[in-house]
């Protein structure tokens, strides 16, 4: 194929920063939780962590099912559904910037114009991203073998993970293909990842536990998920490796998929068209508002669905698991137990642990819109400022649509899951539930403000530096107590400043200091995009 060699090693060029980065990211965040445990707790200790998760479903739910209490099996145990996420972002967020992106710049079009077969793009794109995916598998098994693991065991865990790699690379091709911007392009494999974590959960929420308590065999959604077939072949316990086989069927699919329609596709074109405009245009769209929220419409009824499917997930799954945990004393000895519900509620629970993911969706919504901005920015932005429309119009009307969009998602998913909840005869549990959800606003709101300043001071990074803040400190919330010594640096995390509403007295005032600096954020951001010129 003429010009591929040319083609990748430019690709490979232009993603060396982001290839250390990437790949320190996940060499960082495996040998260290692996060390972590080991000298944080004893065998006496991981036994009874695991023996808490089996009974907990919210543990089961965000963290996946122990199999076992040795070291490399509690690591994976903790880890496994987030570098699954990790991999399947890091081969979207590639596919997309390759592909669809270059077009809408420009760049495909000008290296389309020398002697380069018309698919050595979407070729390199696939190798590129293989040769990333491999390298942060790699990374995996490197950090195994550092830190004693078994290796087999370890090359089949890096195997599962690399499956979901290559999943989400091949998703993401296709994504960008079929629609029309890069930003729904990455959207929808997003969602499709995001949802693949949501249904493995699921899946370990209702699994059944031995008699040790010290294993769980996850329900049968688990086995729907490309992420929980990883998990599923139980790498450091009893490593079963035909599980990783039924990723052979669905890349074999989506690669035929892929290459046929990368054939028949004309540069620039997508199967889902914008929809043609009239000849007049409605008068909402005669000002700013109107028109960011014209743009913005797609996103706003995507997020709002998204969200009352997971108020629902909440209603409907927090009941089956009390019903099948209610006859078991020892179980709910252990609940009571569980640091993050003290009520021992396991309802109460479940719903803590999935609104406060929904938390983390509504982020991603407010900063999406936020973020939008600087796209449009880019791409009309002579067009809409040579009309007279005042800059900070455009921004206070993206930033009254984020905030509008974000706290819509979190009060739609616990207004749904209360509704549900009390549907079912837990009527005491969605009070509760509503204050779980309202919690995660000033969350939302912080991020929309580092989004809304990210945008007037230093635009070129909100492709990537929000999402890495996003969920870079959501995982050091997570796991920096497990390290002796670097606990503290939890309080560098919004989601650290949480008020929980089952502790009694829970303290209130971080988050309005939250909301606070949200503010201050936001207006300097506002002011910065005023002076600034365009396309920085």
């Amino acid at each position: 194929m003429t010009g591929l060699a040319a083609v990748l090693r430019l690709q490979l060029r232009r993603d060396r920063g982001q290839l250390i980065i990437w790949a320190i990211a996940t060499a960082a965040m495996w040998p260290m939780i692996i060390i972590a445990l080991g000298s944080a707790m004893t065998d006496a200790a991981r036994v009874d962590l695991v023996r808490l998760a089996a009974v907990n479903p919210a543990l089961l739910f965000v963290r996946g099912t122990p199999q076992g209490t040795d070291i490399g099996a509690v690591t994976w145990f903790s880890v496994a559904g987030f570098l699954g996420l990790l991999f399947a972002f890091m081969a979207t967020f590639h596919a997309v910037r390759h592909t669809r992106a270059e077009e809408e710049q420009g760049r495909t079009e000008m290296i389309g114009a020398g002697v380069v077969h018309r698919l050595a793009g979407p070729a390199a794109t696939a190798l590129s991203g293989l040769i990333k995916v491999g390298l942060c598998g790699a990374v995996v098994l490197l950090g195994s073998a550092v830190t004693g693991l078994d290796l087999y065991a370890s090359l089949v865990a890096a195997l599962g993970l690399a499956g979901v790699g290559m999943t989400w690379l091949a998703l993401g091709l296709l994504s960008a293909m079929i629609m029309p911007t890069a930003r729904s392009a990455a959207t929808v494999p997003g969602v499709l990842a995001g949802l693949a974590f949501v249904v493995r959960g699921t899946g370990d929420a209702l699994g059944t536990a031995d008699v040790t308590l010290t294993r769980v065999e996850s329900a049968w959604p688990a086995w729907l998920s490309p992420i929980g077939w990883a998990q599923l072949a139980h790498p450091f316990s009893e490593p079963r490796p035909q599980v990783l086989v039924l990723f052979v069927p669905l890349l074999l699919i989506l690669a035929v998929v892929v290459a046929t329609t990368a054939v028949r596709r004309e540069l620039g074109e997508s199967m889902v068209r914008p929809r043609r405009a009239r000849p007049n245009a409605s008068r909402w769209l005669s000002g700013p508002a109107g028109l960011v929220a014209r743009q913005q419409r797609g996103t706003m009824i995507t997020w709002l669905v998204v969200a009352v499917g997971m108020g629902g997930l909440v209603g409907g799954v927090a009941p089956a698991v009390a019903d099948a945990m209610q006859d078991n004393p020892a179980v709910a000895e252990l609940i009571e137990r569980a640091a993050q519900d003290p009520s021992g509620d396991p309802v109460i629970g479940l719903a803590l642990a999935l609104l406060s993911i929904n938390g983390v969706l509504a982020s991603v919504a407010a900063i999406s819109i936020m973020g939008a901005l600087h796209h449009d920015e880019r791409a009309v932005g002579e067009l809409l400022f040579a009309l007279p429309l005042a800059r900070p119009a455009l921004f206070i009307r993206h930033v009254v649509l984020a905030t509008t969009t974000g706290t819509a998602v979190v009060v739609l998913a616990a207004g749904t899951a209360a509704v549900v909840l009390a549907g079912s005869g837990f009527v005491d549990a969605a009070p509760t539930v509503l204050q779980i959800g309202a919690a995660m606003l000033p969350v939302v709101y912080a991020y929309l403000g580092l989004t809304a300043l990210l945008v007037g001071v230093l635009p070129r990074v909100l492709t990537w530096l929000p999402w890495v803040l996003l969920f870079g400190l959501m995982l050091l919330g997570q796991f920096a107590p497990l390290f002796d010594g670097f606990d503290r640096l939890a309080i560098l995390s919004p989601f650290h400043w949480v008020a929980n509403p089952v502790v009694p007295d829970a303290d209130r005032w971080p988050s309005v200091v939250m909301v606070a600096v949200a503010v201050g954020l936001t207006v300097a951001g506002g002011a910065t995009f005023r002076r600034r010129d365009l396309h920085v």
